[in-house]
């Protein structure tokens, strides 16, 4: 049995067996027994008659008894008596909870099922471990039934939250797999009970969760998952489930929540580690891609510019955005080839979507140009938008001016700042021909200061001896 916070020095007892139904009059238990035994009409005309004398210090008396007609009730009759039970509705459901007639306790699930706002689910998780079978398979399927469905928007919510996170802390005396299961759906949005679980490295449920989701195929599993990378019990789990095939639509609901879950350092961390040979893995098909809502087609720019992909197969993950009718999109494409090696591939997308119609979209991309200049954006000149223009002919003269010592002395003059930004770029991440051409130009016009930094992560490069030779030289 699940203990409530009240109980929690007296030990767990499962499965659950009902007490003995709290003493009453002769009459009202004759009236009980009858009840139960009627045919279906006639507990249904009972169960009416109850509920319309349900008044007065009887109310709480004639509402049990109704609810022993529950499963003949039809769904009017249970809304009517749900309605004249009211504030009391927590206490008939303990005491339902406590009958010793099955039809009793199903009506609990029923009642919590409905989501009254006046009452804790916390019975429910004490029926989970129910003595009879039809009750125990009836209150764990409402329990996950409730953990996909509740948000932090429901009266409820606090209330399960604190009701499941106190089961999972009894799970070494219970061993009951169904509030494990429960808590893994609640991972992508646990309320402050759960999380304060999930972050308890010491929990014994752990376990249990790890090998549910890295099994659990069931919808919203892929969420689920991602929502549990950042912590570290559950980071390896995590992975593993992600690196599983999944349909468009487990897809599509994961990168649908990954603008925000991109922005968490740990989850960010734990996708760049995975290896490139199994990244491409993290993605869904490209084709599919474009049939997704706008959050997801954001949430899988911003997944591809995470994980390391070679820059062949991110270019091919994000070209299709080219086409893509929201900006946002695009925007977001553009972001993640930026943080790329301007390799040949890359650069040719990022020279396409210079030319995107959006003008933030195309400075955008052309900015990311200018990082490593080179005299191919010219083409930007032919841009519709004025400051791609300019940054086009600026990066392509400050381009020249690694290859000409005239032209940058000239272009020096006219704008120090680009030049130095370009002989930075050049020495920091370019090919060692462009590193030794940066490096000269800079050392030409006495510029040594101005990259210093960028000359002293030269002198420990290996791939070309003659560029850390010449940063020492400076």
């Amino acid at each position: 049995m699940f203990l409530s916070p009240r109980s929690r020095a007296q030990p767990a007892a499962t499965p659950r067996v009902p007490s003995e139904t709290p003493a009453r009059s002769p009459r009202a238990s004759q009236r009980r027994a009858a009840l139960l035994a009627a045919a279906p009409e006639e507990a249904r005309s009972a169960a009416r008659a109850l509920l319309r004398k349900a008044k007065g210090a009887h109310k709480s008396q004639s509402l049990a008894l109704a609810a022993c007609a529950w499963p003949h009730l039809a769904p009017a009759d249970r809304a009517a008596l749900m309605e004249r039970a009211g504030a009391d509705c927590g206490r008939l459901v303990d005491s339902l909870s406590a009958d010793a007639a099955t039809v009793c306790r199903m009506a609990v699930v029923d009642i919590l099922g409905a989501r009254p706002a006046s009452v804790s689910p916390a019975p429910l998780l004490a029926l989970i471990a129910d003595h009879d079978a039809a009750v125990r398979a009836a209150a764990s399927a409402m329990l996950l039934r409730l953990a996909d469905a509740l948000t932090p928007a429901d009266p409820a919510w606090l209330g399960f939250d604190a009701a499941l996170a106190h089961a999972a802390n009894a799970f070494d005396r219970h061993r009951n797999r169904v509030a494990i299961d429960a808590v893994a759906r609640l991972a992508d949005r646990p309320g402050p009970a759960v999380k304060a679980w999930l972050r308890d490295d010491s929990q014994p449920g752990h376990l249990a969760l790890r090998a549910l989701l890295r099994r659990d195929r069931a919808a919203g599993s892929r969420s689920r998952a991602a929502g549990l990378l950042a912590l570290p019990s559950f980071t390896a789990a995590a992975l593993d489930r992600l690196l599983q095939p999944d349909t468009p639509e487990e897809h599509e609901r994961c990168l649908s929540g990954w603008p925000a879950l991109a922005l968490r350092p740990r989850a960010a961390a734990a996708l760049a580690k995975v290896a490139p040979a199994q990244a491409g893995a993290l993605l869904p098909h490209s084709a599919e891609v474009a049939r997704f809502v706008e959050d997801a087609r954001i949430g899988h720019a911003r997944l591809a510019a995470i994980i390391r992909l070679p820059p062949e197969a991110r270019v091919a993950a994000l070209a299709p955005r080219l086409a893509d009718p929201a900006p946002r999109v695009r925007a977001a494409a553009v972001h993640a080839l930026s943080g790329s090696p301007l390799s040949a591939p890359v650069r040719g997308l990022l020279m396409d979507f210079a030319f995107d119609p959006d003008d933030a979209v195309a400075a955008s991309a052309a900015a990311a140009l200018a990082a490593e200049p080179n005299s191919a954006v010219r083409a930007l000149a032919r841009s519709r938008h004025p400051r791609v223009r300019d940054l086009g002919a600026t990066t392509a003269n400050a381009a020249d001016a690694l290859a000409n010592p005239v032209a940058a002395r000239a272009q020096f003059e006219r704008q120090p700042e680009a030049v130095i930004r370009c002989f930075r770029a050049g020495i920091e991440s370019g090919s060692p021909a462009a590193q030794l051409a940066a490096m000269r130009a800079a050392l030409r016009l006495g510029l040594g200061d101005a990259v210093e930094i960028e000359l002293l992560g030269a002198a420990a490069t290996r791939a070309d001896m003659r560029v850390p030779a010449t940063a020492a030289s400076s």
